[in-house]
């Protein structure tokens, strides 16, 4: 639905990419991008460009919504929102980002996770690219994160705040921290944290 701003992926696999930007998914529209699933679903950068990322949305938002799940790989950023926009992933999903030299996942506003979401981030390596980064806050409600970054100076979960609600958070970075926060970290309700960081500190 273009005049929603709506992509609905249905056992979808996307590989190519557009030819501009060489992205899979992407968009420049400021309202952003609107993802609905169902089924099970792929999207794939292409494959040798390390500029390529997965899922992008240049000058806007990002939401993943849906009952249905979506596996990303790409060599650069998998899912990533620009110009201060969010990325928000919620409901009945299971999402996996993976890049092998960038950011799982990169939110140049906040990220937040809801409402039974299941999500895993993967940064396989490079340098500097945590497996889930915000220029905010990241916020987990009633659902479960996986982080895992190889990366050097680098970190599993990097933001400026973190607020943990009812969830499951699970972070490791093999170089640095596994938890890497500016600012507060909040953990409430039935909530099971886990960081583990290489030779230095979990969180």
């Amino acid at each position: 639905d273009v005049s929603a701003h709506t992509l609905t992926l249905q056992d979808a696999n996307i590989c190519e990419v557009d030819l501009v930007y060489r992205h899979a998914v992407f968009t420049t529209s400021s309202e952003g991008l609107n993802i609905v699933l169902e089924g099970n679903n792929i999207v794939t950068g292409e494959t040798g460009n390390d500029s390529s990322s997965g899922i992008y949305a240049m000058y806007g938002q990002v939401s993943i919504t849906g009952t249905g799940s979506l596996t990303i790989t790409s060599e650069h950023t998998a899912v990533r929102s620009g110009s201060g926009k969010d990325i928000t992933i919620s409901g009945d999903v299971t999402v996996k980002a993976t890049s092998t030299n960038s950011r799982g996942i990169d939110s140049a506003g906040s990220i937040l996770i809801s409402n039974g979401a299941i999500v895993t981030a993967v940064a396989e390596g490079g340098p500097n690219s945590p497996a889930v980064q915000s220029s905010g806050s990241i916020t987990v409600t009633g659902s479960t994160l996986s982080a895992e970054s190889g990366s050097e100076n680098a970190y599993g979960i990097s933001a400026e705040s973190l607020s943990i609600t009812d969830s499951n958070v699970k972070s490791i970075c093999t170089h640095n921290r596994g938890i890497y926060v500016i600012g507060r970290i909040d953990i409430a309700g039935d909530s099971d944290v886990y960081a583990k960081g290489g030779g230095d500190v979990g969180m």
